[in-house]
């Protein structure tokens, strides 16, 4: 494709500027955490200030008199032997009470960097540990599925190849779940599949989700003054691809766009959109 204008046609990169194919990973383990950020192609391990370098270091085992002795060695995988503390009067703790302990000093380590981020995660870890985080974490972005096993031994590729296939169904049903609240609230005056009302709303932050079919283009041009839209059967020089436009401007304003296949659209007009107001 090639496109002369005023401005990029952005509509092949909305897979990308869109956000939907990012994603992250947490690997947790007794000896190491890792946040990774992902896309369809790729993972990349971010530093993450103040992350405790493994449960020993979070509840300083090495460095504190806890008044008791550890009856079972803290080697292998946490969850499979519990360990037992016998300390003042008796005072028994297992085990699951210092991993909850260790995962809520790793959850306020992760909290400054994932304070603004909407994007999924995925977590990777044994089955024991999974559960005992979920219960701890404030990130609200966690999706039910998840890679069971240690992450000590997997790399960032490897780590990929497990979690991306669990991140495109989970989109795939986001999508499906945005057509449906489409047809939900088509004819209450909430969605729209006119391009003469979808740009106007577009430029004024009015939409909340968008879809397009970048395949199928919608020439004409808009008028801010006037908030008027006229539409051309074909390009005219100077004209825009006014869907391309209507996405570029749902981004702009924090909207979600999806470029969708003609079949997956929920109307037969290429262009879709379903209002914040």
């Amino acid at each position: 494709t090639v496109t002369v204008n005023r401005r990029f046609l952005v509509n092949p990169l909305i897979p990308l500027l869109s956000g939907r194919d990012l994603f992250f990973v947490l690997a947790l383990s007794q000896h190491r955490v890792r946040l990774l950020r992902g896309w369809k192609y790729g993972l990349e391990e971010l530093t993450v200030p103040d992350m405790p370098d493994g449960i020993r270091e979070a509840l300083n085992y090495d460095g504190v008199e806890r008044g008791s002795q550890v009856h079972s060695a803290m080697r292998g995988d946490l969850g499979k032997q519990a360990a037992v503390f016998h300390g003042h009067g008796g005072e028994r703790d297992t085990m699951k009470a210092d991993v909850e302990q260790y995962f809520r000093i790793v959850d306020r380590a992760l909290a400054p960097r994932l304070r603004e981020e909407t994007a999924p995660m995925v977590l990777v870890g044994v089955d024991y540990l999974l559960p005992i985080f979920r219960e701890v974490a404030d990130y609200g972005h966690i999706i039910r599925e998840q890679v069971a096993g240690n992450p000590e031994q997997l790399n960032a590729d490897q780590l990929h190849e497990k979690c991306w296939p669990l991140i495109s169904h989970y989109v795939e049903r986001q999508d499906r779940a945005t057509t449906a609240r489409y047809r939900q609230f088509a004819g209450t005056g909430k969605t729209s599949d006119d391009i003469r009302q979808i740009v106007p709303a577009a430029v004024q932050g009015q939409i909340d989700a968008l879809m397009i079919d970048p395949r199928r283009h919608q020439w004409g041009s808009f008028d801010p003054q006037t908030n008027t839209v006229e539409l051309h059967e074909s390009a005219s020089p100077g004209d825009d691809d006014l869907a391309d436009y209507a996405a570029v401007h749902t981004l702009l304003c924090r909207g979600t766009v999806l470029s969708l296949a003609e079949r997956e659209l929920p109307t037969e007009e290429p262009v879709a959109a379903i209002f914040r107001f």
